[in-house]
């Protein structure tokens, strides 16, 4: 397998083997979606969940909204990116690692609009 370069990555990837994935495909399709392939038909995309250098926690709104409106627009982002994709693995998970607040999380809490078949939201563990 490819040398996994992004922190963000190899930290999903120690999380898709602790489900119990052994098959796992580091950038199947060299540099272009997905991050991850499982099983030869699960394709996965992973990205931190984080502020942007310019944005700081608004203390005023809840943090479970800062929370879903950051998911909302890095999954609306992701799909963009693997939309031209999209038809050639038979499932897509996100998986987003969150660095804004250190719980255990689930995208399915949040009610996002999105088109992936799972969004996962893992701890930086």
């Amino acid at each position: 397998m490819k040398k996994i370069r992004n922190d963000d990555e190899k930290i999903a990837y120690k999380y898709l083997q602790s489900l119990g994935y052994t098959n796992i495909q580091y950038e199947p399709d060299s540099n272009m979606p997905p991050d991850f392939l499982i099983n030869d038909t699960i394709a996965i995309e992973v990205r931190r969940l984080n502020l942007s250098d310019n944005e700081s926690l608004d203390e005023k709104i809840p943090l479970d909204i800062e929370l879903k409106k950051h998911i909302q627009i890095y999954s609306d982002e992701k799909t963009l990116k693997v939309a031209p994709f999209r038809n050639k693995y038979k499932e897509w998970w996100l998986v987003l690692v969150n660095h804004i607040d250190y719980r255990d999380l689930k995208g399915d809490e949040y009610d996002i609009k999105h088109f992936w078949d799972k969004l996962l939201i893992i701890e930086p563990k």
